[in-house]
């Protein structure tokens, strides 16, 4: 087997054994202290979830709310609150850290349903705008 079919193939496994998770995209201006967001996609279900960060230096600290959107029911939610930073950061690459508590609740006419966790992770980003050095 040759190098760019171990390749292919270790992506491909990797791209179905793990969760998929949407990352932001947002390029923010540069002095951005607050963003507020709305978010509509699928998860378990059709999932609207708004948000809330406050930036501060390279990091953020956020809330998110999550609700299903096809039948809208207060009984069934998620909360989550957590903060990022960026760990180690060269040129325009940067590696962040993330940590979150996360809160789901479900309710209806057979059982009552509560999970709590943690979630932590290490994203590698590229920031795609020029860097500019004293040289440039």
């Amino acid at each position: 087997m040759n190098r760019q079919t171990s390749c292919v193939s270790l992506f491909a496994v990797l791209a179905i054994a793990l969760p998929a998770a949407a990352q932001e995209v947002t390029n923010l201006p540069e002095g951005t202290r607050q963003s507020v967001g709305l978010d509509l996609g699928l998860q378990s279900a059709l999932v609207t979830r708004a948000s809330y960060a406050r930036h501060f230096g390279s990091g953020q600290l956020y809330g998110r709310f999550a609700l299903p959107s096809a039948s809208m029911d207060f009984r069934d939610f998620a909360v989550e609150a957590g903060g990022q930073t960026t760990a180690l950061a060269s040129g325009n690459w940067k590696v962040q850290v993330a940590f979150a508590p996360v809160l789901r609740m479900t309710k209806n006419d057979v059982f009552t349903a509560n999970a709590h966790k943690s979630v932590a992770g290490l994203r590698v980003a590229c920031d795609g705008r020029e860097v500019k050095g004293p040289n440039r």
